[in-house]
This record gives structure tokens, sequence and C-alpha cells, in this order.
């Protein structure tokens, strides 16, 4: 089990997750199994099911970051964690009625047995204490509606029955996608460089695990998604609607099968291998240039029509070209991103140094990028950089 001790710190915290998730089953099987370091005391599924994943005695491993000197594991050893499932991803992150009550009788029977003082939302640790990371989670009425609804009297709750962890739960990571558009996915993903598995039309946890940080990386899921391997009904939804782009016109369920397979297929096919560097843009010895082809460079050019740097007569066609790249510096120097003293201090459709450096961080600023500005922008610096320009 997934625990530590709580070194005799006292309980004094209630804090609440949502799972970024619609299967409760599927997140236990993530804590319990220990295919990624997380886990909490409680969860509660739509149903409003209860379940002890770790006891009470220990600390959860519920809000731990590398990257905050060890705040939120802090926060960890002084609370009763909990992670509530979804009914909904983004922007509203709902939760159900029935899980709202559960969680609210929760919420009463740990203030009834401990002296709680503190009742935050995962969001609430990095706004207060820079703690954990930057967060939605959970939602953005949750603990709001959880003060309402447990009132202000302290009583013993009268709560379901407490399930106990009896070992993980099967995992369907197919997903109702055939052996074929699996096979074609990984392809894609190969080709992307994102996945180094076997390519054998076994779409288990690492498939899953790429193709959720592509559509996440790309906007098909929440940028407060959890990249976790475990397919879900949000990350159904999500292939669903990259789906409805490659001819799938079925239900919009969340559950992906029959013609969603062939939309799998069809959007593989157009997944080209990256356009490598070429003698033209020869690398620095801090940078480097790339560019996508496919679909993203289509995107890429739309985008630049969209805001009037290319004619509406420029053909989309997946190839960007030096008349692109002019624009592309035209635009980051109107932003003021393109850093001349980086390039060669003109407009001539050659990205070097500058260039490099100005998409990132146009990306940053326009499209929230939350990548390293490093001079070696690749898919998600363009997907960023994309986005900016959609918004223009």
């Amino acid at each position: 089990m997934q625990r530590s001790p709580r070194n005799g710190v006292v309980v004094d915290t209630f804090l609440v997750h949502h799972q970024a998730s619609t299967n409760d089953d599927a997140t236990i099987d993530l804590m319990v199994s220990g295919r990624k370091r997380v886990s909490a005391n409680y969860t509660i599924s739509n149903e409003g099911r209860l379940t002890l994943v770790v006891d009470e005695d220990y600390r959860a491993w519920t809000s731990g970051s590398t990257t905050d000197g060890g705040r939120g594991a802090a926060m960890d050893r002084r609370s009763i964690t909990v992670e509530v499932e979804n009914e909904s991803g983004a922007p509203d992150w709902r939760i159900s009625s029935a899980a709202m009550r559960t969680l609210a009788a929760l919420y009463n029977d740990v203030r009834s047995r401990y002296r709680v003082v503190n009742l935050y939302g995962h969001r609430d640790l990095w706004t207060l204490f820079r703690a954990s990371y930057p967060t939605y989670c959970p939602g953005p009425q949750t603990v709001s509606n959880l003060r309402e609804l447990a009132g202000g009297t302290v009583v013993a709750a009268a709560l379901p029955v407490y399930t106990p962890v009896a070992g993980p739960t099967a995992v369907n990571y197919h997903f109702g996608l055939t052996a074929a558009a699996m096979l074609a996915m990984q392809r894609a993903l190969a080709r992307l460089g994102r996945y180094a598995g076997d390519q054998d039309g076994d779409f288990a946890a690492q498939s899953v695990s790429e193709m959720q940080q592509w559509l996440k990386d790309f906007g098909y899921l929440a940028a407060d998604y959890l990249v976790d391997g475990v397919p879900g009904t949000v990350y159904g939804l999500a292939i669903q609607t990259l789906g409805t782009k490659f001819g799938y016109t079925g239900d919009m369920d969340g559950r992906p099968a029959g013609q969603t397979s062939a939309s799998m297929e069809a959007w593989a096919a157009t997944i080209a291998p990256a356009v490598a560097q070429t003698s033209d843009f020869p690398a620095g010895s801090d940078w480097s240039y790339w560019e996508p082809s496919g679909e993203v460079a289509k995107s890429a050019q739309r985008a630049m029509i969209g805001i009037g740097r290319l004619s509406a007569s420029y053909v989309v066609d997946g190839v960007l070209g030096p008349v692109y790249r002019a624009a592309m510096q035209v635009t980051l120097n109107f932003s003021g991103t393109f850093n001349l003293n980086q390039s060669n201090g003109k407009i001539d459709g050659l990205i070097e140094r500058g260039g490099c450096y100005g998409m990132q961080q146009y990306a940053a600023n326009y499209g929230d990028y939350p990548g390293p500005i490093d001079g070696a922008p690749r898919e998600a610096s363009w997907a960023g950089f994309i986005l900016g320009l959609q918004r223009k």
C-alpha cells in the first residue's frame, strides 16, 4: 500500500481532491497497484460509494510534489485526504450530488473524531502555501458547496459502510478500440517520437499514457488532466472529439468503439514522421529548429491565415516553408518575442536562434505553453504557438 507514517503529526485538516477521472475503480486500481506513486485515505464514486484506501493512521501520498520543497507532503501528514470521482471534465469538473452528500458526511464524521481546523481543496495548497503545484482541483465550487452542505454543527455522521480495498481491479485498456486501430495509433505515436514500446496492437498502460499526453498537449484533454495510463470516460470523450475530425459521427458518450476505431485509423494515417532538421537550418549549440507535418502543420497554416499573416489563397498542404517561416517571424516581431539580436537581424524566412526562443516565448505568453524556453521547440511548443495564434 502506498503510504507513509504521519511521524507524530496531529490531524487537523480535511483535504479534498478530485480524481480528474470518471472511473473510480480505475483510480483505486492506480493507487493499490503501485503503477503511479499516488494514493488517498478515501475515494468517493459518483454513486456515493466511500472506499477506504489508506488507513487514517497513515499519511496518503496525495499532494506531494518534487518541486515544492516537501510542503505538499507536509500537508498530507496533517490531513485526511479524499479523491472524489468527477461526472465531467474541464472546465466544471462536476461532482455528483450523491458524491457530495457522502463527502459532507465524511467531513462531519472526521470533524467529530479529530480537531479539524482547516478545510482545503487541492488548489488552496498552492494559492496559500505554494505547496503541491498549481491546479484547478477540486473544481471551482466544490469546497464552498461542501461547507454549505456540511453545515456548522459537528455531529457523528451516518456514513455508508467503508469498503476496504481487496486488490486491484481489472482495467480495460483497449476501451472498445479494435486491434487494427490500436496498432495504427501506436505506430503514429512512434512516428511522433512519443512511444518506444512494442507496436503490437495491445494498447496497454504505456500506450494509453502516451495517447493521453498527446491529447492533453493538443487541447483535447484539460491541462489539469492526470496522465495515468488508465482509460476513463473523459479520455474516451477526447478520443471521440478527435475522431470527429476524421469521420466519426457517433455518440459522444466517452466510450470509444465501432466507428471510433475507423476514425482513429484515419487520424493515424495523417501522422507522418517528424520533419527533421535540414541543412538549411543548422543546429546551434543551444537551439535547434524543428517543424511539424501533417495535421499539426495544417493547423499552424490555418491559424496564420486566420490572423491575416498569410493570404487566403495560401495553400494549406501541411508542408511549412519559407513563406510560412517569414510570417512566423513577422508575428513574433509584432508580439515582441522575436529577438533579432539572436537571429540574423532580418525577416527572411530562416528560423534561427532568436526565432526558436521567440516561438516558445510566444507559446508561453499566449498559448498556455508550460514547457521550457530552451530554444528547441518541438511538438508541445508548436501546440502552444498554434493556440496562441488561434486566440489572436
